[in-house]
């Protein structure tokens, strides 16, 4: 038997792509609580026996178990879930904005990598997990974000304007070393691997890579 799931809340990018990955995994999306094995509440005013929160918003802790997503980058999707700082570094360099850089990191994620993970938790849920905290895991500085930008910008923009030349087609590394980059502001991320494992998933592995994610918001915001 399919697994019933009900889903309340914000119906925006984030809701509709979960919804569809539910169903390619042989879910089944119900229209009452009621009906349902497991209910999915998506935002601060939502309710279920699985809540996803961003990190952005207040909320209070009930019963139950709750996700709470950090730096989440969703290409069309709006700032609800996170992203507005790297929306506008970005949007900055299209317009040729100086840009000065903070101090802060970030771990962003892709919602891809997301739905994926949360799929699996949901899918494979046998018991309340409390409270997991779901990124990326690695830190990206606003130097790291400006630098891939400025490469990938030019890429895109020559391709546009038809003003490649051998050395803009050329391969370039990327300037950002590759090294997982941690401190001590990172969420805790073993619980979310161990509960994604106890799911039947290979735990939290995020795969999509940051020049995707830049690449699909120069081409939201262009």
């Amino acid at each position: 038997m399919p697994k019933k799931i009900f889903l309340n809340g914000l119906e925006d990018t984030f809701y509709i792509q979960l919804s569809e990955k539910l169903r390619s995994l042989g879910g089944k999306i119900v229209d009452s609580n009621s009906n349902s094995d497991i209910s999915v509440g998506m935002g601060t005013n939502s309710s279920g026996s699985v809540r996803i929160i961003p990190a952005n918003q207040d909320f209070e802790t009930q019963e139950g178990s709750i996700i709470v997503i950090h730096d989440l980058i969703i290409p069309n999707g709006g700032n609800y879930w996170g992203g507005r700082e790297i929306r506008t570094i970005i949007q900055s360099i299209i317009n040729d904005y100086t840009i000065t850089p903070t101090n802060k990191i970030n771990y962003w994620v892709n919602i891809r990598d997301v739905i994926s993970a949360i799929s699996t938790i949901i899918m494979g849920k046998k018991e309340d997990f409390g409270i997991l905290s779901l990124c990326g895991r690695r830190g990206w500085s606003d130097s790291d974000i400006i630098s891939e930008t400025d490469i990938l910008w030019s890429r895109y923009n020559n391709s546009i304007n038809y003003s490649h030349t051998t050395e803009s087609l050329a391969s370039i590394p990327s300037p950002v070393r590759n090294t997982e980059q941690i401190l001590d502001n990172r969420p805790n991320l073993k619980p979310l691997h161990d509960c994604i494992i106890s799911c039947g998933g290979q735990g939290w592995h995020p795969v999509e890579s940051m020049r995707t994610s830049i690449m699909e918001l120069i081409a939201e915001i262009y």
